[in-house]
């Protein structure tokens, strides 16, 4: 009796634990298949393209305004501005009138009358030209004579020679006449008539300035005035630079002093 009822008891604990087994085996398998299942619905959940929403249409509608009427501005005028107040003149106190006061008169100091300048001594002075005559085309040779002796001419008849010379160059002219204000000329040289005006028949003259030195030689002769102007000046400079006056004696000593010589240029008839 004890031995069947411990063969029963091992029978039926070994098929209890076949079944429990068995339902754990299942159990598993359904398991399995479960999260099998949430991952592949998860998987094509994640794959199924997403559906896009249809867009509703917009509907424009275009209206069209009529013109608007212009608006008319009414110009208002605006009232012309008042006028500025007039300015009201200060008044001016009168003007007190002083006693007129003696005027006095200014002392006038008489300025001594200034020394006249002594003004250069003028010369005038004519130089004549010789009449030009026509050379004839043939003169025939004088005989030749044989001097005779000739005594030596006196003292007396030189002094007639150069007396008669001086009168021959000044044309029997008075040459103390031309010489004023104390300047006397010693040694006179005639100016070249310019060939030019001669044969132009141009007739002039020309005022010359210069200083007479202590020894009576002519210095820093210019030309004052002339006419006509440039055709003489050149001869009667030259000329003038060679005269010789006599000195200008102040207290016993020789001064120089200022003259104006004027020469005249004047063809013969």
């Amino acid at each position: 009796m004890s031995s069947s009822n411990c063969i029963d008891f091992n029978y039926s604990t070994f098929n209890l634990l076949e079944h429990q087994k068995k339902s754990r085996l299942v159990a598993g398998l359904l398991l399995t298949v479960v999260v099998v299942l949430h991952m592949t619905l998860a998987l094509y959940l994640m794959n199924v393209p997403k559906t896009e929403q249809k867009k509703t249409p917009v509907v424009m509608e275009v209206v069209l305004l009529p013109k608007p009427e212009p608006i008319v501005k009414k110009v208002v005028k605006e009232p012309p501005p008042a006028p500025p107040p007039a300015k009201k003149e200060p008044i001016k106190p009168k003007p007190v009138v002083k006693p007129p006061q003696p005027v006095k008169k200014p002392v006038v100091v008489k300025k001594p009358a200034p020394a006249p300048k002594q003004r250069p001594a003028e010369i005038k002075e004519v130089i004549p030209v010789p009449k030009f005559e026509p050379v004839p085309a043939f003169i025939p040779a004088p005989p030749v004579v044989a001097p005779a002796p000739v005594a030596a001419p006196s003292a007396s008849s030189n002094s007639r020679a150069a007396a008669k010379t001086t009168e021959t160059t000044g044309h029997g002219r008075d040459s103390s006449k031309t010489v004023v204000s104390g300047v006397v000329p010693l040694v006179r040289v005639p100016p070249k008539y310019p060939a030019r005006a001669a044969s132009r028949h141009i007739e002039g003259w020309v005022k010359v300035e210069f200083t007479i030195q202590t020894d009576g030689s002519v210095d820093d002769a210019v030309v004052v005035d002339s006419e006509p102007k440039n055709i003489f000046d050149d001869s009667a400079l030259t000329a003038i630079n060679k005269w010789k006056f006599k000195e200008k004696i102040v207290n016993g000593v020789a001064v120089p002093q200022r003259a104006v010589q004027r020469l005249q240029f004047k063809l013969e008839q």
